[in-house]
């Protein structure tokens, strides 16, 4: 080949690899393999042309392999911002053309998921980054950081650090399977062996509405920082978490929500010492779970803290004053008691504590958050409410997996 001939393939490999490279930033995706192969095998061919003009002695073009490669990290990111998205409903103004898609995307969610959604604004609840298609003059398809509530809501609720299996992204409702112990026998060599048969069972989880409301000032509105976006993002999980804890560890049994673990709170037996640990503990065990843990309220972590696990009396020969001296330790000591992880949350009520194998317990999630911005309400206080909506369910598998009491 003459120079100009090289010039012109190498011209078209460059161009080649472009194409390739500008694909997956449309597309927001990495190369595949076989595209990768071809971007390698292209700067292969780029370098022998290279040799063969040097040695025609031609000057090189100023583009190079390292160019391509810079190429393929390059990305189109955007983020949402849902302060920007509810400040442009409390202003009555058109939402940018992202945060529109956004939204049309979250509310394709909720009809999938088969749930209501009666709000201005709705985002998606478990992915911090996914991709949208945004339809203006220059955007097609871009990456956008979104809300992300399951996330920090993990690290927030003591259920879900205790175990409880959770379910997200649920479309209608669900029947989760459960079933008996399977038992075993003994038989002779040749006798016939009876058949075991566990029954199958179904705990049906349906969606329901859990609302809140978030006040906000209208001076906090006109925020663009990522403290105050970040701010936001919090107390709409808080209030969530907070909500949810309260209810499943609570002793309601109120229509459209779920039961609460301390339902019955009457007839709720009373921890007076260590000797109501063990047999709470016991009950478990006995019921053959595995891995169970405590919750406790502060008033019950506190009353514990301050009960002996076992005490001998000793009288003084000189006041005869008889004292309890402490022999082995407190019931509740570096967030254990017995031995067993506590975890203390303000959303049980008064002193009450459960032993549970929180396994056997489902905590199940639908759809997106459905956000309502009420501009009127709380106008006179320079305030605009937020009425966020997110439909839950929780079930215990098996009643024998816990034991609730409170503590003297």
């Amino acid at each position: 080949m003459n120079s100009v001939e090289l010039l012109e393939k190498k011209t078209a490999l460059v161009n080649e690899a472009r194409n390739l490279c500008n694909n997956c930033k449309v597309e927001i995706r990495k190369l595949t393999p076989d595209e990768a192969g071809r971007i390698e095998n292209i700067k292969s061919e780029i370098i022998n042309i290279n040799e063969q003009l040097r040695a025609l002695d031609v000057e090189l073009p100023k583009e190079t392999e390292n160019n391509i490669s810079s190429n393929i990290r390059q990305k189109m990111n955007k983020t949402f911002s849902l302060l920007t998205a509810i400040r442009n409903v409390a202003e009555n103004k058109q939402q940018d053309a992202l945060s529109q898609a956004v939204i049309d995307n979250g509310a394709q969610e909720m009809r999938d998921a088969g749930v209501n959604y009666v709000g201005q604004i709705q985002v998606p609840m478990a992915e911090e980054y996914r991709t949208v298609t945004v339809t203006t003059e220059h955007d097609d398809t871009v990456a956008t950081n979104m809300m992300n509530v399951l996330e920090p809501l993990h690290a927030k609720n003591t259920l879900l650090q205790s175990g409880v299996k959770f379910l997200s992204g649920l479309k209608g409702d669900v029947e989760y399977p459960t079933m008996s112990a399977i038992t075993a026998t003994w038989a002779g060599e040749t006798a016939t062996v009876s058949a075991s048969t566990p029954t199958f069972a179904n705990v049906k989880l349906q969606p329901k509405r859990l609302s809140v409301v978030v006040p906000i000032s209208k001076q906090f509105l006109i925020q663009d920082s990522v403290a105050a976006e970040n701010a936001i993002r919090n107390e709409i999980v808080n209030a969530i978490n907070a909500k949810l804890e309260a209810t499943i560890l609570g002793n309601a049994n109120t229509s459209g929500q779920p039961q609460g673990l301390f339902y019955s709170a009457s007839a709720l037996g009373t921890i007076s010492d260590f000797s109501d640990i063990t047999a709470m503990e016991a009950t478990i065990e006995t019921a053959n779970m595995e891995g169970f843990r405590y919750i406790c309220s502060p008033s019950a972590k506190a009353a514990l803290r301050n009960m002996l696990k076992g005490s001998v009396s000793s009288t003084d020969e000189d006041t005869s004053v008889t004292n309890n001296i402490n022999v082995g330790g407190m019931v509740y000591e570096n967030g254990e008691i017995d031995g067993v992880t506590c975890l203390t949350t303000s959303n049980i009520a008064n002193k009450g504590i459960i032993c549970a194998d929180f396994s056997q317990m489902v905590l199940a999630q639908w759809g997106d958050l459905d956000i309502t911005v009420d501009n009127v309400t709380l106008a006179a206080d320079g305030c605009v409410r937020l009425i966020v909506n997110s439909y839950w369910d929780f079930q215990v598998l098996r009643s024998s997996s816990y034991v609730v009491k409170n503590v003297a």
